[in-house]
């Protein structure tokens, strides 16, 4: 019982200071919140935010929205004078004025008399100086008349550009003030909210206060004090921080080499020479890099643009591997196809002719009518005739040749596209033009749309020497660009190799190490452009 007292009585000292302190707290900031108000002389701020202070400001606005438009309306005319000089007569705004339209009615009657007078006497007739006299008087009076309304205009433009910068100035000032309102009425809630929580707390101890000195009457059978306090141990028991880290470090170590054998053995892409050479036993033509950033906005002209890239460096290698395929062939038909789109055929096509154009005659021919792209990216004229306007006989093989800027490649886009482009290819017409292209031509290269939806490329095939097939690196399965590989050779197409196209050298070189010898001795890390001990070599 004396402990209980003696707990009790601490409790109630120092609740009663509390209260002591909570009062104080709470008059200040009383005398806070009502020193305020008589500073800011501020009677009943609920009232004045209801008082309508911001209803001016919609009335400034809506005025300043008419004085507005009718500055426009001053300026379009003010304008027209400004930028006419010479031609005053011909500003609608003049034409309208009922004073000009009077006095040109005059002038063109004084005009008429001149001409009916002239056909009856000389110019030396009294009657025709004085016609004359007329209208040059009747002239002198309609561009007196139109000074006076290109006078009137331009007054008219600075009283309304004046009231329009005038009301301007008075919706800021209002706006000034009532944002000033609204910051004293922020102000004030402020203080009143502060003297609202110092008064709701202080109630608070000073109720527990009472309770606790109207508790000391109350005896309780169920007294408790410390008999033995519980010492802390030096460290804990469980759990055992240690052994959960390295479990959870081996468990997922584990789970990631687990998920990494799941992914590659899923991973039914072609990554590798290796994977094109096994997987499709086609020879490898090429491994294009992929081109990103600024490099990829001109992907069509990427060979001539930059000749020393490693990009370019590998569509010299195609190009080599293209003229020791066939080699006893001097007039050489090349297809340019892959198994679905989006996987860089048409880049190849085009950075492959303009690789052969520096040593031979070469037409490049966009047989893809479906969803023709050649134009675009080598930045040619697309409104030009080209495959289509030939074979349905609309347009001239000579005019429908366009050649790439820098370059000695000759280019036929794909002309309007056709309802129905594999019957274009099936026509006669069709093989007669690539027959007399292949004559005037070293090699002729044809951009086709993909083996896997339509059958162009099929029919193409038939007619090329051979077929130059593109994969995309990492994306295309190897199950989709066999299957099409084999569709071609059933069909009787030769073809000639595949290009790895679209491959990240840096992710390769991480995961496979295949290329770091290739691009590093010759460039050192895969730059854009080589050093200039390169260069000069």
């Amino acid at each position: 019982m004396d402990t209980r007292y003696y707990m009790t009585k601490r409790a109630s000292d120092w609740l009663s200071d509390r209260v002591e302190e909570l009062k104080r707290n709470v008059q200040q900031s009383e005398r806070a919140l009502q020193e305020y108000r008589d500073r800011e002389r501020i009677v009943d701020a609920k009232g004045v935010a209801q008082s309508g202070a911001a209803r001016p400001i919609d009335d400034l606005t809506r005025n300043l929205l008419e004085a507005r438009q009718k500055r426009m309306e001053a300026e379009i005319g003010y304008n027209q004078i400004k930028n006419a000089k010479d031609r005053l007569d011909t500003i609608p705004a003049i034409i309208r004025n009922p004073s000009v339209v009077r006095l040109k009615e005059a002038e063109n009657d004084a005009e008429k008399k001149i001409a009916e007078l002239g056909n009856r006497y000389g110019r030396e007739h009294t009657r025709m100086i004085q016609a004359e006299a007329e209208l040059k008087q009747a002239r002198e009076s309609t561009q007196r008349q139109i000074q006076s309304v290109v006078l009137s205009l331009s007054k008219e433009y600075d009283v309304a550009l004046a009231n329009e910068r005038a009301i301007e100035r008075t919706l800021a000032e209002a706006k000034s003030f009532v944002q000033g309102i609204n910051r004293k009425e922020f102000q004030l809630s402020a203080l009143e909210r502060d003297v609202a929580t110092n008064r709701q707390i202080y109630e608070l101890f000073l109720n527990r206060y009472k309770e606790t000195n109207a508790a000391n009457d109350v005896s309780n059978n169920v007294i408790a004090h410390i008999v033995d306090p519980a010492i802390p141990a030096g460290s804990p028991i469980k759990p055992d921080g240690q052994r959960i880290v390295m479990t959870s470090v081996m468990v997922g170590i584990l789970f990631g080499i687990i998920v990494a054998l799941l992914l590659q053995r899923l991973d039914n892409t072609l990554k590798t020479a290796e994977d094109v050479e096994n997987k499709l036993t086609q020879p490898l033509l090429a491994m294009l890099p992929l081109l990103t950033g600024k490099r990829a906005k001109a992907v069509g002209r990427h060979y001539l643009d930059e000749p020393q890239s490693v990009f370019s460096e590998a569509i010299r290698t195609a190009r080599t591997s293209v003229l020791l395929s066939a080699i006893d062939v001097s007039h050489k038909v090349l297809l340019v196809t892959s198994s679905i789109p989006s996987e860089g055929k048409t880049t190849f096509a085009s950075n492959l002719a303009l690789a052969h154009a520096q040593t031979k005659r070469v037409l490049l021919i966009n047989a893809d009518m479906r969803r023709p792209s050649l134009a675009e990216q080598l930045q040619l004229d697309s409104a030009k005739p080209g495959l289509s306007s030939v074979v349905s006989g609309t347009a001239n093989l000579a005019d429908c040749i366009q050649t790439v800027e820098g370059s000695q490649l000759h280019i036929i886009s794909s002309g309007p596209i056709p309802p129905n482009p594999l019957e274009l290819i099936l026509a006669h017409r069709f093989k007669e033009m690539l027959m007399v292209c292949s004559r005037a031509y070293d090699i002729v290269i044809l951009d086709s749309p993909p083996v896997q939806l339509v059958s162009d490329a099929v029919v193409l095939g038939t007619m090329a020497t051979g077929v130059l097939f593109v994969v995309k690196a990492d994306s295309t399965p190897y199950q989709v660009a066999r299957r099409c590989i084999r569709t071609l050779t059933g069909a009787g197409a030769t073809v000639f190799g595949v290009t790895l196209n679209q491959l990240e050298f840096k992710k390769a070189d991480h995961y496979y190490g295949a290329y770091t010898n290739y691009s590093r001795q010759k460039y050192g890390a895969y730059p854009s452009k080589p050093p200039k001990t390169a260069k000069a070599a």
